[in-house]
């Protein structure tokens, strides 16, 4: 398991890291950044939000203290968590004010147990607009860099507070994803199997390499395939070559994938509730043929998928699978991160030998 977050002060560096330009922001408050992870793609409805809110929910279940934060204006992020739909959401605002005025962020707390949110919505589309005005009104480098850099200035004093910050990103609005990208440690970068998928993955990896210029800490966590068939073994074989060979390496490319299972993703989204909670949800609910002998009988029959409610809707079997799926990435990255600190923590002693 990862272990919980301490001091450092060693300036974490990688294979997939290499320093091309100084950074504007002291060393300090990158080493406060080294957790964070940008979960980005340009491409829509590839998983961007459903593996941030389920990755980040399992690690909470596990006991690291998680900062979830969305940069989309849609905040799918908040249905996937049930916010949402209890009208909790301050559609962006406090994002906002921090962003604008170089505050702290201040995340709302305890949507689930060690799970903090940093919430997007309609004051998101106006964040972002306001963003651009400043960087195109700006008339020097500094200025331009301290756009650039906003969100790591008011993510930098309260990141320490989290063993792991994951950050929702939208498919388009290219400041939002750029600010992102100075903020975070890593990226990481879900994508389908199509072709369509993948060039969008090679325009991510340009952005990744601009990003590199102002933010040389930045480092690829990896790339995981979504929404791809549990029997298409042939598909997923033939997507990771495809995307090796436009990326240079294997390397960075996850062997967890997250299977297409429409039925238990839609019933968790609509429920407000990460998979594994649905997953717990269809350990409760009766055996399908308790149900059926209650209503030959008469019965009433609750569901619970959410709450009770009248359609009597079972969770979808596949729930286990897909809840599966999760758990193994967030295993696979979890392991990643720690290898690469080790890596890291290493080299700073070969340095001090």
């Amino acid at each position: 398991m990862l272990r919980r977050r301490e001091a450092n002060t060693s300036h974490p560096e990688s294979s997939w890291c290499q320093p091309r330009a100084i950074t504007m922001l002291p060393p300090l408050v990158r080493i406060l950044l080294r957790r964070v992870i940008t979960v980005a793609n340009s491409k829509g409805g590839v998983g961007k939000t459903a593996i941030t809110a389920n990755v980040g929910g399992l690690l909470a279940a596990a006991g690291l203290r998680v900062l979830l934060i969305g940069l989309d204006s849609q905040d799918n992020l908040g249905e996937d968590l049930g916010y949402t739909y209890d009208q909790k959401s301050d559609d962006g605002q406090a994002l906002l004010t921090a962003i604008l005025t170089g505050k702290p962020l201040e995340p709302t707390k305890g949507i689930r147990p060690n799970l903090d949110v940093v919430m997007a919505g309609e004051h998101t589309k106006e964040l972002a607009w306001l963003l651009e005005q400043r960087r195109a009104a700006a008339s020097t480098n500094e200025q331009r860099e301290k756009v650039l850099n906003s969100l790591a200035i008011s993510l930098a004093p309260i990141a320490e507070r989290y063993d792991v910050v994951l950050i929702d990103c939208p498919p388009m609005g290219d400041l939002l994803q750029e600010i992102a990208l100075a903020a975070s440690r890593w990226l990481l970068i879900p994508t389908q199997a199509d072709a369509s998928s993948r060039k969008s993955v090679r325009l991510l990896a340009e952005r990744y390499q601009v990003a590199l210029e102002s933010n040389p800490t930045l480092g690829l966590l990896g790339i995981v395939l979504f929404a791809t068939a549990s029997s298409g073994t042939k598909i997923r074989e033939r997507a990771r070559r495809d995307i090796a060979a436009d990326l240079g390496t294997a390397e960075p490319l996850f062997d967890a994938y997250i299977r297409w299972a429409q039925a238990p993703a839609i019933q968790a989204r609509n429920a407000g509730l990460l998979v594994h909670e649905l997953e717990q949800e269809a350990a409760d609910q009766p055996k399908w043929w308790e149900s059926l002998r209650l209503k030959v009988a008469g019965e009433e029959v609750a569901t619970n998928v959410g709450q009770a409610d009248e359609t009597e809707e079972r969770v979808a079997g596949s729930v286990s699978s897909l809840a599966g799926d999760y758990q193994t990435l967030t295993q696979q990255i979890v392991t990643k991160l720690q290898h690469e600190e080790d890596v890291a923590a290493a080299a700073v002693g070969e340095g001090q030998a």
